[in-house]
């Protein structure tokens, strides 16, 4: 029964594909965040849905809290995030997202939704000579890859870890049997293999009425956290230990989650910075040189 039910899916998935292509996605907001609702003709686990999109299932839980309670094999509405699978242009595997405009809305709130877009670009798009918009009217914000293509294509880009060939065979021989360790060449940098949002995502829980927003400088603090598991951590003097923190990289767009662990030291190295980042948390933001400071801007 299983082997049909994931026949099921995969079918469900592929014609779930052929019809986006055609007909695109109508993306949505919630809580100022953007998504598409996909139907899964054949629900078979959280995993599966979680390997379609390349999306970590607890992202997918965050949208859908009502996901483990899904019975297998039945059809059901799942809400995608798409804030990180939207691209600028049309490419193979691709469709089309569509924003209907509703009422008090402008380029600027909507390009800030759909992947930080700038208006220009927005304008460009959908051929536009000024920045009025009227509600209802229907907006090309990008597109995104179709289920299945995504997952690939993220999986082709996860960094893959070399073996030390000599170590191995030094371990598997019997030369090995009388070493206790075998030193490992220093590496002058660590390796991310995580590639989704951070572990702490379905703990981000803000006010939707009391968001608050801030910018500032920030730097790192050396931890062996969060490289292969995604456990992103902050110091900040003013936010309570405990509290996950949504933090995004002002020039790309690019965000996580990660947890606030406790306040920054009182040194004179803190003087002007108003957090650091776990190394793993600065590196997933694209910022690799420690003691540097940089842009940030974070919201609870």
């Amino acid at each position: 029964m299983r082997i049909y039910s994931l026949l099921y899916c995969v079918i469900g998935c592929f014609f779930t594909a052929l019809q986006a292509k055609a007909q695109g996605y109508t993306g949505k907001i919630k809580n100022d965040s953007a998504f598409v609702e996909v139907m899964v003709s054949s629900f078979t686990g959280l995993e599966a849905v979680s390997q379609q999109w390349g999306l970590p299932a607890g992202k997918l839980q965050q949208y859908n809290p009502d996901i483990l309670s899904y019975s297998a094999g039945s059809s059901v509405v799942i809400m995608v995030p798409i804030y990180n699978l939207l691209k600028n242009e049309e490419c193979d595997g691709c469709a089309a997202v569509y924003h209907f405009v509703g009422k008090s809305e402008g380029l600027f709130r909507i390009g800030k939704w759909y992947g930080n877009q700038p208006v220009a670009a927005l304008k460009k798009r959908n051929n536009l000579r000024s920045d009025a918009l009227s509600p209802g009217q229907k907006l090309l914000v990008g597109y995104i890859l179709t289920p299945g293509n995504a997952a690939s294509v993220i999986a082709s880009n996860t960094p893959v870890i070399a073996k030390n060939d000599t170590a191995i065979s030094l371990m598997e021989g019997t030369v090995a049997n009388k070493i206790k360790e075998v030193p490992k060449p220093p590496s002058p940098r660590k390796i991310l293999s995580y590639t989704g949002e951070g572990a702490f995502a379905v703990e981000f829980m803000p006010n939707s009425g009391a968001i608050v927003k801030k910018t500032g400088k920030a730097s790192t603090f050396k931890s062996e956290s969060g490289w292969s598991d995604g456990r992103f951590y902050i110091l900040n003097s003013s936010l309570k230990t405990g509290l996950v923190v949504k933090i995004t990289n002002s020039s790309t767009g690019v965000f996580l989650y990660a947890k606030v662990v406790g306040p920054l030291p009182d040194i004179k190295q803190n003087h002007g910075l108003s957090l650091r980042l776990s190394s793993a948390a600065a590196t997933m933001l694209g910022f690799w040189e420690e003691e540097k400071s940089f842009d940030l801007s974070w919201e609870y």
